[in-house]
Order: C-alpha cells, then structure tokens, then sequence
C-alpha cells in the first residue's frame, strides 16, 4: 500500500539536470574532505607529510590566482582599457616583469640572503619553510602573468594563421631563458656583493629562485 501510495509522487517529482549535478557536486565534496581526514591522520608519517604538501601547494596556487586576477582586473581597467593593440602588450610585458622581479626581491629577503640589510630568523629550518611558501605563491603569480603577457601578444600580433601562432612558443622561451639569465647574473653579483663567496643562505637563495623560475 505505501509503495503505491509513492509511485505517483515519485513520477510527479523528477530530479532536474542541476538537482543531479548539486547533489553529485555535494557528496563528491563530501567525499574528497572525509579523504583528506584520512591521509593527514594516515599512520604513516610520510604519507601525512606529502598530503600536507600537496595541499599547501593547492591553496597556494588559488590564492595565486585571486591574486593575479585582481592586480590585472585593476591594470585591465586603468590602463588597456581604450588603448591599443601594442599598448596592451606592452603593458602585459610590464607587469610579467614586475612579477618576476617582486618574485626575486621576496625570495632573497625570506632565504635570509639580505640579513644584512633587513635582518631576519638564522634558523635554516625556518627559513626553508618560508622560502618555499613564498615560492610557491610567488611562482604562480609570476607564472600566470607569463602565459597572459605571451598569450597577450599571440592574440594580438600572432593570430593570422597556425604557423603564427606556433611561433610565439619559441619566442617566449627564448625571451624568459634571456630574463632567466639576467636575473641569475644579478644573483651572482648580489651573493659576492659582501664578502666574495656565497654563504648557505645565498645558497638556498639562488637554488629556490631557480626552481621557482623553472616551475
């Protein structure tokens, strides 16, 4: 009696496309957070350790992102608005560069390579874990400003046939190994600044900036 006291209420109640996908969205959420419980509390000390990365990484990339987005929502809005075609290029290029060398400025002040002038912790330990925070945000950020100032000019210059398009592949690579370059020459010069040789700290300064600029 009570299954045929349903049927009709049933057929009169059919799930809708976005009913389906909010309830599959709901318990796949559910699902990925009660995974995540289980590998940062996993008996093994590595697999904690490696799921932590891995979500540290993670955070650090959105908010990398929400924080690209909203400095180039703000140089789209006061500066390319109403420009031109080269205006807007130009632009992109300066802010990939700002990114970059912002990502150079922070990771020599928190590898402790510039104690000197703006002091800071002497314990290795803590200084790896801040170096590597801030290059992973800094990275990201710098990264995404690459693909939009190249993306920029293969939009705007590059976009009348395939073979154009390809070519700014290699004309980016060229153009960031040659930034590369620059930036580690300035590294060199900096390390040696003070006393001729490369203490641990400058070390660990110019081995992060390369991975990060790498990444």
């Amino acid at each position: 009696l009570l299954a045929a006291l349903l049927v009709p209420v049933m057929a009169e109640e059919e799930s809708s496309p976005v009913a389906i996908a909010i309830s599959v969205m709901l318990m796949g959420s559910i699902g990925f957070q009660m995974l995540m419980f289980y590998l940062v509390n996993w008996p093994d000390r590595d697999i904690q350790r490696y799921s932590w990365q891995v979500i540290s990484q993670t955070i650090s990339i959105f908010c990398a992102v929400l924080l690209f987005q909203g400095c180039n929502g703000l140089v789209e809005e006061r500066l390319i608005e109403g420009s031109s075609d080269w205006m807007e290029v130009v632009v992109d290029m300066a802010q990939m560069l700002f990114w970059l060398v912002c990502m150079q400025i922070v990771l020599a002040i928190t590898s402790g390579a510039l104690n000197e002038i703006f002091g800071g912790d002497a314990d290795m330990e803590r200084v790896e874990l801040n170096l590597k925070s801030w290059s992973v945000l800094f990275s990201h950020v710098a990264g995404f400003a690459t693909i939009n100032a190249w993306g920029s000019l293969q939009q705007k210059f590059f976009n009348s046939s395939p073979l154009h398009v390809l070519l700014v592949v290699p004309m980016g690579s060229v153009g960031l190994l040659l930034i590369y370059h620059i930036f580690d020459i300035i590294r060199e010069r900096i390390a040696h600044m003070d006393d001729g040789e490369k203490d641990e700290y400058e070390e660990k300064w110019d081995e992060e900036t390369e991975e990060a600029e790498n990444d």
